[in-house]
């Protein structure tokens, strides 16, 4: 996951103010500095394993929970839990 893909979803959700605050939480779970969370670093984020709190692994269990499936793509999840919240 790069800074592109998680910064609408983190900020539409309040979980960061602006661009530099994901830019910052991506850093602070890039073990090998990539600029992006492989695979193994979400891993450890969803599982708890990962630094402290992270914004990345509320947003995870947010959108977790409105799909069932676990099937749809990050910003269709996001859309789905914007549209709960206004609805």
């Amino acid at each position: 996951l790069s800074v592109d893909e998680l910064e609408d979803a983190l900020t539409s959700l309040g979980l960061a103010k602006n661009r530099q605050e994901v830019e910052e939480l991506v850093a602070s779970v890039d073990d090998d500095d990539s600029g992006q969370i492989g695979f193994d670093e979400f891993l450890s984020i969803v599982t708890g394993k990962g630094r402290g709190y992270n914004p990345i692994n509320t947003l995870y269990k947010t959108l977790s929970a409105t799909d069932s499936t676990r099937k749809l793509a990050l910003s269709s999840l996001v859309a789905r839990y914007r549209r709960g919240i206004v609805m």
